[in-house]
Order: C-alpha cells, then structure tokens, then sequence
C-alpha cells in the first residue's frame, strides 16, 4: 500500500512539473473555452466557496476547482498545481493591498474608478484580477491575518536596518575629525623627544639604552662610561646628528605602534558591536514571527498555510 501511494505522488509531480510549463490563462480547450484561470477565478468568487479552501474543507474544495476545471475540458492540473495558484493569486492580492495601505489608499475606490490612471495600473500591475477578488477577499478573516503578520514582519525587519545606517553615519562623521597619522608624526618630528606615553622617564631611559649601546659598538675604545642624554653637545656634531635622528626614529616607531593598535582595538570592538546587534535583531525577529504564528493559530488557519506565509527556518 505504501509503494502504491509513493509512486502515484511521484507520479502527480513529475506530471506538476511537466505541465508547470502550461499558463493558466492560456489553455483554453476551444477557441472560445475558458481557460483554467478563468474557471479558478470564477470558482474564487463565488459567494461562501473560497473561505472553504483554508477550513476543515480544504480537500473537498480543492476537489471541486478540479471538478469545475474538468467540466470545462481542462484535465491536466493537479491539486497540487491549484493549490499554487490559489496562494499565488493570495500573494498578488496582498501585495497590493499593502501597496495601497502604504499610500492611504481604500481599495474600494480602485474598484469604484475613484482613484487617478497611475494608481490604478500599478495596482493591475501587482494584482491583475484585483476589482475581481475585492468583493470576497476584503471580508476574509485568512487574508486579513496574513496581511497583518506580513505587515508586523516588514515592519520588524525596517527598525532591524535602522541602526545599522545609523552607525554608518556615526562612524563617517568620527573618520571625518580624525587626525591623520602624517599629523600625528609630523608633530613628534617638530618636538624631538615628546614622549608617546603618560610616563616620560621611561621613554628617555629607553633612548638612552639603544644610545649607549650605538656609543660601545662605535667608540668601544673611547673612555667613557653610560652615555648621558644631557651631556650631547659635549659630542661631536655627527654623532649629535646621528643621536637626533635615533630619537626621532624611536618615537616614530613608537608613534607607528600605538596608531596601529589603536585600529586594531577599535576594528575589534566595532566587529563586536555588530555582531551584538545582528544577534538581537534575529532574536527580536525570531520572536515576532512566533507571536504572529500564534496569532494564526488562534484564528484557526493550518500550520501547513502558517509555515507558507511565516517559516521560521528561514532564520
């Protein structure tokens, strides 16, 4: 039995997907037939049929688009494939209606011609069959919910990109009134021996220790103890030279060290603060959608309709 049921819905899909090719609104079986869409549409909206396709019904009114279709000499779809084209025709009704919700828009005046030629043909051109499915979708308690989980999911998702502009902003308007590191050495070039450090002391005595250790190497055979910072006008002008350009170079590396690891802290920490913030946007996210699905639940739409409109692992 369960070989039987497996192979007739391998069957049913390889036979979706062949005829997935076919448009619904262009296999007519005569020339002056009507095509599956027209049947769907006008199965739609008759009064009392399309609450049926999300209650305890669902199959039988699925059965009954398929009788209505093979009525009119259209055979080849599935309820697979009219399942599709319901929640596709559902997607573009929405679609538009939120468009027109953004702009303060009541949908009845599309319907009534009340609205301007711009209007109008952007929504036929999110929902082409609008004026048709107003009459029945506006009072459906199913599309209604949708639209409002829909609404609270776009809505989560804005204020979740909003603070990451904003620190775009911040972080331009930081890099802009921050000095340049040629600045920042061409001060320390001005003032031979600033110090980079709080602590002063402990900068000389390490110029003084790479000096005497230049003073051994070079002038090993000249008497003489420590070389004393103080004391360099007693030496000759090339070696004072060269004991200025050994300070300079000392507080440039210095200078260069600090500047990098001062990007790298700020690199790390800004990482970590986006990092931080995607984390609970997703959680804040994450929690919106199951506050949704309850809410679904509750009005008593399927899980299978649910996980359509709102899947939770597409986070």
């Amino acid at each position: 039995m369960r070989l039987t049921t497996t192979t007739q819905k391998q069957g049913d899909a390889n036979e979706s997907t062949t005829l997935a090719r076919i448009p619904w609104d262009a296999d007519s079986p005569t020339p002056d037939g009507l095509t599956s869409l027209d049947v769907l549409l006008k199965w739609m909206v008759t009064p009392g049929k399309y609450e049926r396709l999300h209650g305890d019904q669902r199959s039988r009114a699925i059965q009954s688009v398929l009788g209505a279709l093979k009525r009119n000499g259209i055979e080849h779809r599935t309820e697979s494939s009219v399942r599709g084209k319901v929640r596709s025709i559902e997607n573009q009704y929405l679609s538009a209606k939120q468009w027109l919700k953004e702009r303060d828009i009541n949908g009845n005046d599309v319907t009534t011609g009340n609205v301007d030629s711009d209007t109008e043909t952007a929504v036929l051109s999110l929902c082409p069959h609008f004026s048709e499915l107003v009459p029945i979708f506006r009072d459906s308690s199913y599309l209604n919910t949708m639209a409002s989980a829909r609404y609270q999911v776009e809505v989560t998702e804005d204020n979740r990109e909003k603070p990451a502009r904003l620190k775009d902003k911040r972080k331009t308007r930081k890099e802009v009134h921050r000095p340049g590191k040629r600045r920042l050495v061409q001060t320390t070039e001005v003032k031979s021996y600033a110090g980079v450090h709080e602590d002063e002391e402990e900068d000389r005595d390490e110029v003084a220790r790479v000096l005497n250790c230049v003073r051994r190497t070079t002038y090993g055979n000249i008497p003489g103890n420590e070389l004393d910072l103080s004391g360099d006008s007693q030496l000759p002008s090339e070696d004072q030279r060269q004991i200025a350009e050994i300070k300079v170079n000392h507080v440039k590396k210095q200078s260069q060290a600090v500047l990098e690891h001062e990007d790298k802290m700020r690199a790390e920490m800004l990482e970590c603060d986006v990092e931080v913030k995607r984390g609970r946007g997703e959680v804040q996210l994450l929690l919106e959608r199951m506050l949704a699905r309850q809410t679904m639940r509750k009005d008593g739409i399927p899980n299978d309709e649910i996980d359509v409109v709102l899947p939770l692992k597409e986070l």
